[in-house]
């Protein structure tokens, strides 16, 4: 009875309860265009939002690349005339969709990995929950998230992208650590170690030694909200 009082309490808040994919990455409900629900994986390492082709089929939505959808629903969140692209199953696996950031900007989300929900909520002026450690963060063009993380002894801006299965470094980050690049490396928020992960490194655009902070060490985490009108991340380890 409590686990159902707390399941409907939560769900009065915005909240749902989340799934895992097989990588591990957060399954959200959304609605699109008044039906569903279907999960989408929350990324908050991406821009946009984006359908499947067989969610695009199964809505009988016209389009190649974009298609044109009249809502998109996520607890507080409400996208309303919107194009989105097309996602192919290497980004998304077998989910119905990606949730990026887009319309954002005066939400946070809340992250409960320790009890499975995901909350998409307005901002209030309460910010981060209790016991949480917050970091200032940064709003990067297109409604992205970045913090400062230390890289073993490098601070290094620092992407958070729930939608990441790994924890990747640019080759600019590779070259500046070294010979170090191919060793476990300790990585570093506000002083707590989230990991020692086995970097990849990727080719992209920024040119200076740059981080994205997937869920192989997001996911080990207790709890973890950004909160993008406050621009703030907050999390408990």
């Amino acid at each position: 009875m409590l686990r159902l009082a707390m399941a409907l309490s939560l769900a009065s808040a915005g909240n749902a309860f989340a799934l895992r994919d097989v990588t591990g990455r957060m399954l959200v409900d959304v609605q699109v265009n008044g039906q569903g629900p279907f999960s989408f994986l929350l990324a908050t390492g991406a821009t946009r939002s984006a359908l499947s082709s067989a969610l695009v089929s199964k809505l009988g939505l016209a389009g190649s690349e974009l298609v044109g959808i009249a809502s998109l629903e996520a607890g507080a969140l409400r996208l309303l005339d919107v194009q989105l692209p097309i996602a192919t199953s290497d980004v998304i696996g077998a989910a119905d969709g990606l949730l990026g950031v887009e319309g954002m900007a005066r939400k946070k989300i809340d992250i409960d990995f320790q009890n499975g929900t995901a909350a998409i909520l307005a901002t209030n002026t309460r910010g981060a929950p209790r016991g949480l450690r917050v970091v200032p963060a940064r709003l990067l063009p297109g409604g992205l998230t970045a913090v400062t993380a230390v890289v073993g002894k490098m601070q290094v801006e620092t992407i958070v992208d729930t939608g990441s299965i790994h924890t990747v470094g640019n080759r600019a980050l590779q070259a500046a650590l070294g010979a170090a690049s191919t060793e476990a490396t300790p990585i570093r928020v506000a002083g707590v170690e989230l990991g020692q992960p086995y970097l990849n490194y990727r080719e992209y655009a920024e040119v200076k030694p740059a981080l994205l902070l997937g869920m192989d060490l997001l996911g080990f985490l207790q709890r973890m909200s950004i909160d993008y009108r406050r621009s703030e991340f907050a999390f408990r380890p």
